[in-house]
């Protein structure tokens, strides 16, 4: 597991209090963490909200728990008559996926309406559904 202390600085105005970034290596990993740490932690994915709220100072967790470094929580496959999306599965990569297009082709439409392409391409389906 990787740990990081992390100060983000944008321009004056928006900064984000120190954090630790925790960087498991498997879902049990996390889970441990997220135990762990209980309400002063926050499992964070491509980070396209949760990192806005803390600029603004919405939110504030003192450990972030990234799930990038997990495999095997992105993928998009058939399953019978649906489609299995992964919580790490960016919003482009619904979009122009051929089994989404395939099986539920105004799903994938609908994904390529979200924010534009450098959102889409960062932005998670699970990261989306949580802060939601």
């Amino acid at each position: 597991m990787w740990l990081e202390r992390a100060s983000l600085v944008w321009g004056q105005h928006l900064t984000i209090p120190a954090f630790e970034l925790l960087r498991p290596r498997s879902l049990a990993e996390a889970s441990e963490l997220l135990l762990k740490h209980g309400d002063d932690a926050r499992l964070i994915a491509g980070g396209t909200t949760l990192v806005i709220l803390m600029k603004q100072r919405t939110v504030y967790y003192p450990y972030l728990i990234d799930l990038q470094g997990i495999s095997g929580i992105d993928h998009i496959t058939a399953d019978g008559d649906g489609v299995r999306i992964g919580a790490m599965a960016t919003q482009r990569a619904v979009e122009t996926s051929s089994v989404v297009r395939r099986s539920f082709p105004a799903l994938a439409d609908a994904f390529g309406k979200i924010g534009n392409v450098r959102v889409r391409t960062t932005a998670t389906v699970g990261g989306n559904l949580a802060c939601s």
